[in-house]
């Protein structure tokens, strides 16, 4: 996972050509190291949960620095007692997003085509019910 946003080269140098850059967050696949860099490949599908497609691909070299192999999860639970539209939309990510409230222990399975929180995250739910 890239853990702090990065140049990604065409060859383990940053003065070799620049092309791209991935951000905090991203998920890559390690395929080589060398020099102090590693070449990664991020891969973006046409949609989840059910990808169809590869809508692009980029593959290329970022300092080992700027990645990380520990992912650490906060999950926050918070009281709300006031009023609160049913239904919003967030964009983020470059995407639409449409939020709604529901209890854990009755969440919906899914909404127009989509899962209401996609794989891989839907496995967090279990680590709530705990609470």
């Amino acid at each position: 996972m890239v853990a702090t946003a990065t140049t990604v080269y065409a060859r383990p140098d940053v003065a070799s050509f620049d092309w791209a850059h991935l951000r905090k967050g991203i998920q890559v696949t390690l395929l080589w190291q060398a020099g102090g860099f590693s070449q990664v490949t991020y891969v973006e599908h046409d949609r989840e949960p059910d990808p169809q497609y590869v809508t692009y691909c980029i593959t290329g070299w970022v300092p080992d620095d700027t990645l990380t192999d520990a992912r650490r999860r906060h999950f926050f639970h918070l009281g709300f007692h006031g009023q609160s539209e049913d239904r919003w939309t967030v964009y983020t990510d470059n995407h639409h997003f449409s939020l709604f409230w529901a209890p854990l222990t009755d969440l919906p399975a899914t909404l127009a085509r989509h899962s209401v929180v996609i794989p891989p995250q839907d496995h967090w739910l279990r680590f709530l019910d705990a609470l």
